[in-house]
């Protein structure tokens, strides 16, 4: 009866249930008196404040019947306990015993449904929490060994780099060494600053020939003889 009225609640066919879809549907069933009028805070009560529903607010027919045999139970538990009561002021035991032991089976069920409800959600969360304990390991894991390998090719190539910088400062060291070397065997002969290069005697000979043969006679007379000398 429960699925035949989930079908009637879910015209579309979607397996979907929602608060307007359920309100209307109990309004078309006329059969009931009074008609029942279900408010968005009864839908809050009766989906335990939309536990029983997804994300978006709807029952799918598993917890649309759990909702509808809570609330059955209820509905028989009240109907019992004003009847119970209605039997002891008449005195009349034997149906007041017999009250009182349905009431306690009803609330068993419920209390038993309730019980396994609340252990299967301490199985979940902690199967989840193991779940996400494995998780975080094989992440911590997998980071760790990526460190350690960019650290190792970070390493590789420092050295690399460090071989590379060494054998380049050998060669400038050989280098340096090799110029000192030459350097003391090449003795530098220097002029001194102000000294005129052609002795004076050599100049006055050179004046008196013609200019033919003054450039003839200065190059064996001094080979560092530069053109501006003669232009002096």
């Amino acid at each position: 009866r429960i699925n035949k009225l989930f079908k009637a609640m879910d015209p579309d066919m979607k397996g979907l249930v929602g608060f307007y879809a359920l309100q209307e549907g109990l309004k078309k069933l006329t059969h009931l008196k009074p008609q029942i009028h279900l408010s968005s805070d009864d839908f809050q009560r009766i989906t335990k404040n939309g536990e029983l529903c997804n994300g978006k607010g709807q029952l799918d027919p598993r917890n649309f019947e759990l909702m509808m045999r809570e609330e059955v139970s209820k509905f028989l538990q009240s109907r019992i306990a004003q009847v119970y009561e209605d039997c002891t002021q008449n005195q009349d035991h034997e149906t007041a015993a017999t009250l009182g032991g349905l009431k306690l089976l009803t609330r068993r069920d419920t209390l038993v449904e309730a019980a396994s409800h609340d252990v299967l959600v301490s199985k979940v969360q902690a199967a989840v929490a193991t779940s996400l304990a494995g998780i975080v390991e094989g992440v911590k894991g997998s980071v760790h060994e990526a460190l350690c390998t960019a650290l190792q090719g970070v390493r590789q190539e420092l050295r690399s780099e460090l071989r590379g910088l060494r054998a380049e400062l050998q060669s400038v060291k050989a280098g340096l060494h090799e110029v000192r070397l030459q350097a003391r065997q090449s003795p530098v002969i220097t002029q001194p600053v102000g000294r005129d290069p052609i002795p004076s005697s050599h100049r006055r000979a050179i004046l008196t020939l013609n200019p033919r043969r003054r450039l003839a006679g200065i190059m064996p007379l001094h080979a560092s003889l530069r053109p501006q000398d003669l232009c002096d």
